[in-house]
C-alpha cells in the first residue's frame, strides 16, 4: 500500500515529483554513507597489517583523508584522491578541486593504477 499526497498549489509545481526526488536523494546518500563506512573499515583493516614509517611519502597520502591511498583516482584537473573521499566531496555538492579550489571541468574520475601499484609494492616491505 502506498500513500499518495496531493497538494494543490498555484505555481504549477508537481510537489509529488519534488518529494520523490528528495526521498531518492536521501536514499542514495544513506547507501553511500553505508558503503563509505564499509570501505573505511576495509582500509583500516588492510593498513593494520603493516608497520608504516612516520615519514611516508606525501604522494602516497590522500589530501582529503590524510590516509595512505587504497584506491587512488584522478580527477579532471590531474589531482589524485582516495576514491571514496572524492566521491563524498562530490556528493556534498562540491564541483571544485579540494586542493586548488578551482572549478573542475567535469566530475569524472579515473583509477590511478600506476600509483596504486607503486604503493602496493612499497607496502610489502612494511608487513608485520
Amino acid at each position: 500500500m502506498s500513500v499518495r499526497i496531493i497538494i494543490q498549489n498555484n505555481l504549477g509545481v508537481n510537489i509529488e515529483d519534488i518529494f520523490e526526488k528528495i526521498l531518492y536523494k536521501l536514499y542514495i546518500e544513506e547507501k553511500f554513507s553505508e558503503n563509505y563506512n564499509k570501505q573505511k573499515e576495509i582500509i583500516n583493516k588492510e593498513n593494520s597489517k603493516y608497520n608504516f614509517p612516520e615519514d611516508i611519502d606525501k604522494n602516497f597520502i590522500c589530501p582529503i583523508s590524510y590516509d595512505i591511498f587504497y584506491d587512488p583516482v584522478i580527477t579532471s584537473d590531474g589531482q589524485t584522491y582516495e576514491k571514496m573521499e572524492i566521491l563524498r566531496w562530490f556528493m556534498e555538492g562540491n564541483e571544485t578541486s579540494p586542493l586548488t579550489g578551482k572549478k573542475l571541468e567535469n566530475l569524472e574520475i579515473f583509477p590511478n593504477i600506476i600509483l596504486k601499484n607503486i604503493i602496493n609494492d612499497w607496502k610489502k616491505q612494511y608487513l608485520k
